[in-house]
Parts: C-alpha cells; sequence; structure tokens
C-alpha cells in the first residue's frame, strides 16, 4: 500500500504538470467534438487559439489578449469564420495563421466595442487564404501594431462600401501581400 500511494503521488503529479503544459492551447470547435465548446475563458497571453469552423466570440470582459490564433489544419481541417461581436476586444501579439486545408475568415462586427489587434505577421497557407472583413458603421476596426516588421498576407475588406477602419500603429513596418478594399472598400486607414 504503501508503494501504491508513492506511485499514485509521483503519477498524479505528473499528469497534472502534463494537463498545465498543454493547457496553453485552445481548441474551439462549435461542434463540440475536439475540445471547447460554448464559453471560453481567456486567462493568459501564452494562450493560443485553433479554430475549426463557424465560431462567434462574444465576451462581457470586452478584452481577450492571446498569442496566436490558426484555422485547424489537416488532417482535421475545417474552414474558420469567426466574428468578434458584443463587447469583444481580440488582442493577438503574435502571428494569426490558416492551417493547411483551412481557410480562414474573419468578421469584426460593426458594435462599437469591436476590434481585433494583431502584433505579428498574418500568415496564409497555401491555398488558404485569409479574409479579414470589417464592419464599421459604429467605430469597430482592426488595427496593424508590431514594433517589429510585420508580413499581411490577408485580404481585407469591409462588409459594403466605404464601412471599417484599418488602423497601422507600432514602429514596425508594414508589408502587404494581398489587396486591401478591392472589391469592398475601407472608409479610413489611419
Amino acid at each position: 500500500a504503501y508503494y501504491l500511494a508513492i506511485f499514485a503521488m509521483v503519477f498524479g503529479s505528473t499528469f497534472g504538470t502534463f494537463n498545465a503544459a498543454n493547457s496553453a492551447e485552445i481548441i474551439i470547435d462549435a461542434g463540440g467534438a475536439n475540445t471547447q465548446n460554448g464559453t471560453v475563458n481567456i486567462t493568459t497571453t501564452t494562450d493560443t487559439i485553433t479554430f475549426l469552423d463557424t465560431e462567434t466570440l462574444d465576451t462581457a470582459s470586452g478584452l481577450a489578449t492571446v498569442a496566436s490564433i490558426t484555422s485547424l489544419g489537416s488532417p482535421t481541417a475545417a474552414n474558420a469564420i469567426v466574428t468578434i461581436s458584443g463587447t469583444m476586444g481580440l488582442v493577438v501579439t503574435g502571428d494569426m495563421t490558416s492551417g493547411a486545408d483551412a481557410d480562414f475568415t474573419m468578421t469584426v462586427d460593426d458594435a462599437a466595442a469591436n476590434y481585433l489587434k494583431v502584433g505579428g505577421d498574418i500568415i496564409a497557407a497555401a491555398g488558404e487564404p485569409i479574409i479579414i472583413n470589417l464592419e464599421g458603421a459604429n467605430g469597430s476596426y482592426m488595427e496593424l501594431n508590431g514594433a517589429e516588421a510585420q508580413a499581411i498576407g490577408s485580404t481585407i475588406l469591409s462588409d459594403g462600401g466605404l464601412d471599417g477602419l484599418l488602423k497601422l500603429t507600432g514602429a514596425g513596418k508594414k508589408t502587404f501581400g494581398l489587396a486591401i478594399g478591392a472589391s469592398n472598400e475601407l472608409a479610413q486607414i489611419t
């Protein structure tokens, strides 16, 4: 019994450490097939959020900060369609990417408090575009705020002509690889 108790303590503490080490990635799947479904508490800037399908981010806290976001790639790939809604602001300190076989569409809804801030690069996997739609009647926006150079490999559009605000801040230069406002013009770039 003594040895069994020691084994249980060692196994339990190892298992707990393993879970804590892997809890920084949150996979959000509306169907509940993978991990999170429903309300997700984003607690630290080391969190990585992976989206599997159609999701709406809407928190009463008004702000979430994460290290990176991506669409889930192969072998479980599904296009990610994500909307920032309600009173939600999302700050991504690192990169926004699309996974293999998984397009990524992000819409910043038109409520006054909605925004998306990206401090890193926006990197699309081969043949898997990233499209960012900015709605803008009430002052929602996207901000590219990297302190270092940023490569922006996404299309940035508004939901309708002359909607949406794109802010360029931070010391790093911004290099755009795809169209901004090509099919639906943005209202403002500052």
